[in-house]
């Protein structure tokens, strides 16, 4: 193994502390590469005791003032001068939408049964009843076998 190869392989590891046996051989022969490596742990190391400050809140105010200037963030205009959107003159609440469909579908439904039983009062379905018609080939006739009679004789006492 190369050193070339050692660091394509490397980078496809999942977890970069676990070695194959060729990468294991060709860290420990070549200086480069166990320098690199260590290079690496110790720096992500480093990184994780690296704590983040929080910046003061007048640097945000700072910010939002120079977006502002630049025209990246507007401020809303007022909607109590302009007409409601195309569509927004009544909006319920999603819940609240969803439950007033379910009441009118249960109504809808509701309706249509009391129709059902208006035009037709005496629709009450038929009962189906069924007797069962076995054939008389169905019913097998034993038959008597002459050596399990012998047998029989023989086993009772």
């Amino acid at each position: 193994m190369n050193c070339q190869e050692f660091e394509r392989d490397w980078a496809e590891l999942d977890n970069y502390s676990q070695f194959s046996d060729e990468m294991r051989a060709h860290r420990l022969a070549c200086r480069h590469c166990s320098e690199m490596v260590e290079d690496v742990f110790f720096l992500t190391e480093q990184a994780r005791r690296i704590e983040l400050a929080e910046p003061p809140d007048h640097l945000w105010v700072q910010i939002r003032q120079r977006m502002e200037q630049e025209g990246i963030i507007r401020q809303p205009k007022p909607r109590w001068f302009s007409a409601p959107a195309p569509g927004r003159w009544f909006r319920l609440p999603t819940g609240l939408a969803y439950a007033s469909y379910g009441a009118v579908f249960a109504v809808a439904v509701g309706v249509m049964y009391l129709q059902s039983l208006l035009t037709n009062p005496v629709a009450v379905p038929p009962t189906l009843t069924v007797t069962p018609q076995v054939p008389e080939t169905a019913f097998i006739q034993p038959q008597r076998d002459p050596n399990i009679e012998t047998l029989v004789q023989k086993v009772s006492p």
